[in-house]
């Protein structure tokens, strides 16, 4: 995943590579385990975020059926 360079970002920008930069196979190897643990950890936030938005809002359903217990 590549990301535009900010002045204030502070997230790791592991899928640049300057133009004159030249990797090996085991540098773009661990390049690629870098980005794919970066973009899981990423995934884990967005669930993260989501379960805790989900759990935020009422549920009219469980409402209803424990006020009729």
């Amino acid at each position: 995943m590549y990301y535009e360079e900010k002045a204030n970002s502070h997230r790791p920008r592991y899928g640049t590579i300057q133009d004159d930069e030249r990797l090996s196979a085991e540098e773009m190897d661990e390049r690629r385990r870098q980005n794919i643990a970066y973009e899981y950890l990423c995934h884990l936030e967005e669930a993260k975020r989501l379960f805790l938005r989900a759990l935020s809002v009422p549920c009219l359903i469980l409402n209803h059926f424990l006020s009729s217990v």
